[in-house]
């Protein structure tokens, strides 16, 4: 359940529009295209002395949609997209006007600052994990911040808390009695499924092989982390080459039983990416996600047992778990924190909601659609 920018996300929902576009002009419309766009009047609308044009409104419309393509929607379901995308652009432009009236500006800096924040928050072990995650991806947190720092809507959505915690503050805060109320009321966000921490070592049993098991030439297909996992194999193995796999999967847990070191052995003799990258790990995997054959016996062994031999359609597994989860309900107080977070950032969009209703009072708005 760990968020990164879970804010961001939610103050989206309501101020989602795109910013103006520097996309070359509308240029001359074959007749279909200017028919269907015919109910866009002129001037759109305007916002006190700000004008919104047609063929400004209409990039920014096509802008919504993968490569700009509207043309398949139909033409009511059109109309009221476009409706609502008017609305959120005038939301947006007031907006950005509390922010500018109050020296809030957009920009790269207030990305990597809320960012910083939110790492700081994080537990030592939720910051652990995200670290984890980024890595495996190619990315640092000093990368990701610099890449998540230059989008448009990040700048926007960061500006947008800062002002909000400023000036709704108040409107932001949660009772422990509204924290409880939610976590009752929603158990099952908050069910931790059955799961084991395993490990394991792979022969693959569509690799030729010499007599002894030894490979004569590297894996021509194959396979990531996650294909260790799946049902999804390729099934060009000959009785031969299995036999040969079993037979040096069978010296490989002999190793193991006689005191050699599981995490080498899997770094060294294991046909998965897992024992080259994490010595064999898969990490903690609920049931339900690995194939049976598999599953079955990692979830009867013992933590610290070694399985026997385990064949699947990938060829020979040796299984070691590290730990076993039963299934259960993560506790109040270890989800409190994250409860009072989820509600609070609720509140927060109501009260921008109706603080931007407030304010269109004192603009001059002019809606010609």
């Amino acid at each position: 359940m760990n968020k990164i920018l879970i804010f961001i996300l939610s103050v989206l929902i309501i101020t989602e529009a795109a910013a103006q576009t520097t996309a070359a002009p509308v240029g001359k419309k074959p007749d279909a295209e200017t028919e269907r766009w015919a109910f866009v009047p002129d001037i759109v609308a305007e916002i006190n002395d700000r004008k919104i044009g047609k063929e400004e409104f209409i990039r920014n419309v096509k802008s919504q949609f993968p490569l700009g393509d509207v043309s398949v929607m139909p033409e009511e379901q059109l109309k009221d997209v476009s409706k609502k995308i008017l609305e959120q652009r005038i939301n947006r432009m007031i907006l950005e006007k509390l922010m500018k009236d109050a020296n809030i500006t957009p920009s790269p800096e207030i990305v990597a600052e809320g960012f910083q924040k939110k790492l700081s928050a994080l537990q030592p072990e939720q910051l652990k994990a995200m670290e984890k995650k980024l890595e495996s991806e190619g990315e640092t947190l000093q990368t990701y911040a610099k890449k998540i720092s230059s989008q448009k809507r990040l700048q926007f959505a960061m500006a947008l808390e800062k002002w909000s915690t400023l000036n709704l503050a108040d409107k932001q805060t949660v009772s422990d009695e509204e924290a409880e109320a939610f976590y009752r009321n929603n158990q099952n966000q908050f069910l931790n499924p059955e799961s084991v921490t395993v490990s394991h070592i792979l022969i693959r049993n569509d690799v030729p092989r010499n007599k002894d098991g030894s490979p004569t030439a590297p894996a021509e297909k194959p396979l990531d982390k996650k294909g260790c996992q799946e049902n999804v194999s390729d099934p060009s193995n000959t009785e031969e080459n299995d036999e040969r796999a079993k037979l040096r999967a069978s010296k490989i847990r002999d190793l193991i039983t006689q005191g050699g070191n599981f995490e080498k052995l899997a770094a060294e003799y294991s046909d998965c990416p897992s024992g080259k990258k994490t010595a064999g790990g898969l990490g903690t995997i609920p049931r339900g996600k690995m194939m049976k054959e598999f599953e079955d016996v990692a979830f009867d062994l013992a933590p610290g047992q070694i399985s026997g031999l385990i064949k699947t359609r990938y060829g020979y597994h040796i299984i070691m778990v590290t730990s076993k989860n039963k299934q259960g309900y993560l506790p109040f107080p270890k989800v409190k924190r994250l409860i009072t977070e989820l509600l609070s950032e609720e509140k927060t969009k109501e009260a921008v909601t109706r603080k931007v209703e407030q304010e269109k009072k004192n603009f001059k708005i002019k809606i010609n659609l």
